[in-house]
C-alpha cells in the first residue's frame, strides 16, 4: 500500500478512537447548539406573528362581504338598505362580531344613506374611527 493510503487509514482510526472515547459535548459545542436553536425559534415566531395578523384581517374582510351580501338581499326585498345591522337579523343565525374588538362582543358597524351602504370594522387599532378607510376596514357598496 502507498504511504498516503496508510496515513489516511491511520488518521481515520485515530479520529474514530478519539470520537468513541469522548464522553460528551464540549461547552463550545453546547453554546453553538443553543444559539442555533434560539435563532431558529425567533425566526419561526416572527414569521407566524405576522401570519396571525393577516389571518384576522382576512376573516374580517370575509365577514364584511357576507354582511354586504345580506344587505343587498335586504335591498332587493325592501327597496332600501337596512338602517342598522340588527335589521339583518333575519339573514343570520347570529350576527358576526368584530374580531378586532378584544373586550366583549361588538358587532360590525353599518351605515346606509339613500342608495349606498357602508359596513366597517374598527380595525387593528380597536378604535371606531367612523369608517375611516385608513384606520378601519371599510366596504362601501350600492345595489
Amino acid at each position: 500500500m502507498s504511504r498516503s493510503v496508510l496515513f489516511s487509514i491511520k488518521v481515520f482510526f485515530a479520529f474514530k478512537n478519539w470520537y468513541l472515547d469522548s464522553k460528551g459535548f464540549t461547552f463550545i459545542e453546547l453554546i453553538f447548539v443553543v444559539l442555533l436553536l434560539s435563532t431558529l425559534a425567533v425566526t419561526i415566531t416572527l414569521n407566524f406573528s405576522g401570519l396571525q395578523d393577516d389571518t384576522v384581517k382576512d376573516i374580517v374582510q370575509i365577514d364584511l362581504k357576507v354582511i354586504r351580501s345580506a344587505a343587498r338581499t335586504y335591498y332587493l326585498e325592501k327597496g332600501q338598505f337596512p338602517n342598522t345591522l340588527e335589521d339583518l337579523n333575519a339573514y343570520f343565525d347570529e350576527l358576526p362580531n368584530d374580531k378586532y374588538v378584544v373586550s366583549g362582543k361588538q358587532p360590525y358597524q353599518l351605515r346606509s344613506s339613500g342608495k349606498s351602504c357602508t359596513v366597517w370594522s374598527v380595525g387593528k387599532d380597536g378604535n371606531d374611527d367612523n369608517a375611516d378607510p385608513i384606520k378601519d376596514i371599510v366596504i362601501t357598496f350600492g345595489p
